[in-house]
């Protein structure tokens, strides 16, 4: 939720009542149905409906912790796009600055190049 992002980073999430929800409907043109919140309902009941093994979401799960680490250590939020963009870093996520950097490239292109590698290891069908 990105209020939440916003309110936790200036402290006041707190004070607001969330509603938590554990799941949402689908409308696909193989009919509707309901999304459970989760990896395991994703992973086991979502994507055999549509033919993949969720041994390769397993696969893409793993290629993405490196890249999801970095997310995690450095808010969105505070990204900038000027000549002091890494002060607040450095101040505020020095830990979460050094993979940054380390995976800067893998961070700036697009996922499919992922997705590319894991075809190329055999760990993804085509397609």
């Amino acid at each position: 939720n990105p209020l939440r992002l916003v309110l936790d980073y200036v402290g006041a999430s707190e004070y607001v009542e969330w509603i938590h929800y554990d799941g949402w409907g689908m409308r696909t043109p193989e009919g509707p149905w309901r999304l459970e919140v989760g990896k395991d309902s994703f992973r086991n009941d979502v994507l055999p409906r549509y033919g993949v093994p969720p041994e390769e979401f397993d696969e893409v799960v793993k290629a993405s912790r490196p890249l999801a680490e970095v997310g995690r250590q450095i808010p969105g939020l505070v990204l900038r796009d000027d000549e002091w963009q890494l002060l607040p870093l450095i101040l505020k996520f020095p830990g979460g600055l050094l993979p940054a950097i380390r995976d800067a490239p893998k961070l700036s292109e697009p996922f499919s190049v992922v997705l590319d590698q894991l075809e190329a290891e055999g760990k993804l069908r085509k397609g």
